[in-house]
């Protein structure tokens, strides 16, 4: 009976453990360590940051951690051993010249099962000469509480390249043959110059699936490290951050780094990791970066700020006030006050401040427009890696060439080789790209300005949802319609009908009535684009005779053909050859005018010739199709031509418009560029004198250049122009009038160009404000013109520039998860130049790898064990 009882007892006690300890598993949190990271040796804190301090690092010998074992025969060596491997290990010893540490153990602590440590690093864009965005570090651990000067105080190190892989060794046990086998998720994406968030988890209990992540990347080394004796767990106590000299031969800017403070997590529960905080992407926060002014918090007035500013010692700072003053909304914005910490930040070879002077004097921010000088600094900093300032300087060398129509060999091998120098990722060389190359790009910067190269948006679906939901093909360009992407109207009516694909009468009428609205609501918001194409559409659906033009609508659209065709068929609807395009029968409409060999015929196939591939937006889908349009462009032009040696004037406008840009096709050129100046010249005389307004112009403006003509007969040959209320007259005249000297009446005709439309003429203003009373008083004028370009830019569909993206927050609906063409490309570099060797991701191939490397290693060691 007492044995009974004292069974039923014990029963009792053991059954009410298990539930206590269930439950401690349950309530179970994650112990926390947070702190600061402590300077070792050779390492300096030299600026504090929004993201949390720059340290100036000296480089340590480069070493690498041995393991236990021999890493191929997988021998274990005695203490005394003299083989080469020991030797070289002992050899190799080095010293750490200077270290970050976080020691967040305490002796009488242990760990727990999982370890997981967080942390932000960010190349630091000022103050090193390498010609390179990547850095190079090295995350390490130690077993001991104080990580000292000798590596042999490690017990573990990762590689990390910032743009690219990372490589651990460990000095417990490995497995040659396992330790590479990796597993990765997510998607690849670390721009230059922006935070890496990263993230460091290890079992400690078996040392297996160690997990690296990088932003939203997620690398698994299954097999990292084994422990040296069964149930003697791998212990960690600090960690912390080194750099070494190995490669620092401009590949990588080491010397100085931007870190955030770390935090340790431990705890035991696995289903903890699910839960741990998600690491996201998001951009540096210099809108942050004001509150670092002040160490000791005082409040300080505008012109005390200004005075830290320029005296202070770190560009980055300086870059981040230049960035408010130039672009802020408060009334301390100040263009000059802007320009002046950019040059300042650019003596200390800040890359993005190099690039933001590229974009002042692209743009004339403060300055008169220079692109020279904007391609020399933008040229700079795409040298140091910044892919960004590559896409700019691209543009801006486009539009030296007056984003040509016949782009030659020559400037597309420069642009090419421009571009060379940024990254597929990036925005703006997605956004300049997919008008000149065939392919898909990356969705992983996204903004409204990517919807022609991601095909309208119909392969793209909002990242973070569930895979099952049903997701519109519209849906990111209405996106790009509510944030306010005016040509997202017009690119709506063009994919409307393929997205849809009706093929029921009712889905017809339905398709045209939405295509109508969205040209409408485009025009109605004033995109150019939809009020041109709009023209097109009530052609279409037979309301031609109610079509009403005006010169001023002519001097506004009178560059675009479908204006210019649509205008003469408004006029002459029954001439033979209009209601066969009309009703797109484009064949037959070609066949007609070839047929008549008139001039007005040459004219309509010279129109509908650069209609059918412009101004509609639109990315090649192979180079076929592309040698075909600049085949269909070169014959429309020579139509122009035609047309314009017969004396019609918009075929002598527009002929002598290309010829000026130095645009037309190889084939087509006659005699020296000066000799078709003064061809095109007589082009304008001649259309001008039968009343063609943009030719009119034209021609004043370059008389006003060229200083052939007298101020008082430029003036009269404006007046019908001016008459007309376009703003581009007002600015021409603003120019006449400042070369007299006559400033009070440059000064209004400035204002009248902006108040009609042409918003240079703020810039004018700002300008000559500024040499007539002074920089401060035009202080207000360039701000609004600051604001008024970046808008105009905005709206532009050429232009890279848009004021915001979205960062991974896009996919393609086709992609498969965890594919990424970036990730698989860069790990093929990785296998030339590591003894790491990528495998599949997949778990079934991933099984069938591990078992034939596992029969190839007990192969391996029975020849061993014969040859012994």
């Amino acid at each position: 009976m007492i044995n009974e009882n004292i069974f039923n007892k014990k029963k009792k006690i053991g059954i009410l453990s298990i539930f206590c300890f269930s439950l401690a598993i349950l309530a179970e949190n994650y112990e926390i360590f947070s702190g600061e990271w402590q300077e070792n040796g050779n390492v300096k804190r030299v600026f504090d940051s929004p993201m949390g301090a720059v340290y100036k690092f000296a480089p340590s010998t480069p070493y690498t951690c041995y393991s236990y074992n021999d890493p191929v025969s997988g021998k274990v060596h005695p203490a005394d051993c003299k083989c080469k491997y020991c030797r070289r290990k002992e050899s190799d010893r080095g010293d750490i010249k200077g270290s970050l540490q976080f020691n967040f153990l305490k002796s009488s602590q242990m760990n727990k099962r999982f370890v997981v440590l967080d942390f932000k690093v960010r190349t630091y864009p000022a103050l090193s000469k390498k010609k390179s965005s990547d850095s190079q570090f090295f995350v390490i651990r130690s077993d001991k509480k104080n990580i000292g000067s000798n590596y042999l105080d490690l017990n573990g190190m990762l590689r990390v390249i910032s743009s690219k892989y990372s490589l651990f060794h460990t000095t417990y046990r490995i497995d040659i043959l396992r330790n590479s086998l990796f597993r990765f998720s997510g998607i690849h994406y670390r721009p230059s110059f922006q935070p890496l968030a990263m993230r460091w988890i290890f079992d400690t209990s078996t040392g297996h699936n160690q997990i690296i992540c990088y932003n939203e990347e997620k690398e698994i080394l299954l097999f990292a490290e084994e422990l040296i004796t069964s149930g003697d767990p791998i212990e960690i106590r600090s960690f912390g951050i080194l750099t070494q000299r190995k490669g620092s031969d401009n590949k990588f800017r080491e010397e100085y780094l931007e870190i955030s403070d770390p935090v340790v997590r431990q705890f035991n529960s696995s289903s903890l990791l699910k839960k741990l905080p998600p690491l996201r992407f998001s951009p540096y926060p210099y809108t942050s970066y004001a509150s670092f002014l002040n160490k000791d918090r005082r409040k300080l007035n505008a012109e005390q700020s200004w005075r830290k500013l320029r005296g202070h010692d770190n560009p980055d700072l300086q870059y981040a006030a230049a960035l408010q003053y130039l672009y802020g909304s408060g009334e301390e914005r100040d263009v000059y006050r802007g320009l002046e910490l950019l040059e300042r930040a650019a003596e200390e070879d800040h890359v993005l401040a190099l690039y933001e002077l590229g974009v002042c004097y692209y743009r004339g921010y403060g300055v008169l427009p220079d692109w020279e000088r904007a391609i020399k600094n933008l040229k700079s900093a795409a040298a140091y890696g910044y892919p960004a300032a590559a896409a700019l300087q691209a543009q801006v060398v486009w539009e030296q060439a007056h984003r040509p129509l016949f782009m030659s060999s020559l400037l597309r091998r420069e642009l090419e080789d421009i571009l060379a120098h940024g990254t597929v990722n990036d925005h703006d060389c997605c956004v300049f790209r997919q008008f000149f190359t065939v392919g898909i790009l990356p969705v992983k910067e996204m903004s409204p300005k990517r919807l022609v190269s991601v095909n309208y948006g119909k392969e793209l679906r909002k990242r973070y949802l569930g895979r099952d939901e049903k997701e519109s093909a519209m849906q990111f360009l209405n996106h790009a319609i509510s944030a306010g992407y005016l040509p997202a109207f017009l690119l709506k009516a063009v994919s409307l009908r393929w997205l849809t694909q009706p093929n029921a009468p009712v889905q017809e009428a339905w398709v045209n009535r939405e295509i109508t609205n969205s040209l409408e609501q485009g025009a109605l918001a004033g995109d150019a684009g939809c009020t041109v194409a709009l023209l097109a559409d009530k052609a279409r659906n037979g309301k031609l005779a109610s079509l009403k033009f005006t010169p001023q609508q002519r001097l506004q659209f009178g560059d675009d053909p479908i204006y210019l065709f649509y205008e003469f068929a408004a006029a002459n609807p029954a001439y033979p050859g209009i209601a066969e395009f009309i009703r797109e029968e484009y064949d037959r409409a070609e066949e007609i005018w070839q047929k008549q060999k008139t001039p007005t015929a040459e004219l309509l196939l010279g129109l509908t010739g650069w209609i059918r591939w412009y101004p509609t937006p639109f990315r090649y889908d192979n180079l076929t199709q592309m040698d075909e349009f600049i085949k269909l462009r070169t014959a429309a032009y020579g139509h122009l031509q035609n047309a314009a040696e017969a004396g019609i004037p918009d075929a002598m406008y527009l002929t002598a418009r290309q010829i000026l840009n130095d645009d037309i096709p190889l084939q087509r050129r006659i005699g020296s560029q000066d000799y078709g100046k003064f061809q095109a010249k007589s082009l304008l005389e001649k259309a001008g004198k039968m009343g063609h307004l943009k030719a009119i112009l034209r021609l004043v403006e370059l008389d006003s250049e060229n200083l052939s003509a007298g101020t008082s007969s430029l003036k009269n040959m404006l007046q019908p122009v001016l008459a007309e209320k376009y703003g581009p007259a007002f600015l021409v005249l603003g120019k006449i009038q400042e070369r007299e000297r006559q400033y009070a009446e440059a000064l209004q005709s400035y204002r009248q160009a902006a108040e009609y439309g042409e918003h240079r003429g703020l810039r004018e203003l700002a300008r000559l404000t500024a040499a007539v009373s002074g920089k401060s008083a035009s202080r207000q004028e360039w701000n609004k013109f600051i604001d008024a370009d970046r808008r105009k830019r905005a709206q532009d569909m050429y232009d890279v520039f848009w004021p915001s993206r979205e960062y991974l927050e896009w996919e393609y609906s086709s992609q498969a998860g965890g594919e990424d063409p970036d990730r698989a490309a860069i790990l093929q570099e990785a296998e030339k130049t590591s003894r790491q060797v990528i495998t599949t991701t997949d778990p079934e191939e991933l099984k069938e790898e591990m078992k034939k490397r596992d029969a190839h290693e007990r192969r391996r060691q029975r020849r061993i064990k014969r040859l012994n």
